[in-house]
């Protein structure tokens, strides 16, 4: 994806304002008509070397983001405790729980399942774009944003513990 440099600077400014990683997605919907993934929203932030803010407490993300690192470390074989993480436990009284596939799905890098913390299954898989996708079991199923993020920590810890 091909920013300007008037549109890196704009990105730039909305996160320094505190803007979280779905607003700025929205953001770039809304204003220049660049539709984008999540986890693009995310490289695009890294790219830019910003740092986002985390509104509760006001510390960088970095900071949570070490912090969620150290507690998916020391989890075991791609599940991640979400009190351990520094996730609300309201949503749900377990772990994200994170599989890759021996065999690979046709049109992915990557593939495998995830149950989340209130028990639901999901297949999802990584693709050559760098798109992750997650198909529910159940198709109006809506993972809590905590659960999603336990998964995105859980699966890179799992990718890189494999060698991806």
């Amino acid at each position: 994806m091909d920013l300007s440099d008037e549109q890196k600077a704009q990105v730039k400014d909305w996160v320094a304002a505190g803007e979280s990683l779905s607003g700025v997605q929205e953001r770039l919907d809304e204003e220049f008509g660049i539709k984008i993934t999540y986890m693009e929203t995310r490289f695009l932030v890294e790219d830019l070397e910003v740092d986002l803010q985390d509104q509760e407490s006001g510390t960088h993300k970095d900071e949570a983001a070490e912090a969620t690192s150290d507690a998916v470390g020391a989890a075991s074989e791609g599940a991640v405790d979400l009190e351990d993480a520094g996730f609300d436990a309201a949503a749900g009284a377990g772990q994200v729980r994170v599989e890759v596939d021996d065999l690979t799905r046709p049109g992915s890098v990557v593939s495998g399942s995830v149950t989340f913390s209130d028990g639901e299954r999901s297949l999802w898989m990584l693709d050559q774009m760098g798109r992750l996708q997650l198909q529910p079991s159940s198709e109006s199923y809506q993972p809590s944003e905590e659960d999603v993020q336990a998964f995105q920590a859980a699966l890179e810890n799992e990718l890189r513990r494999k060698g991806f």
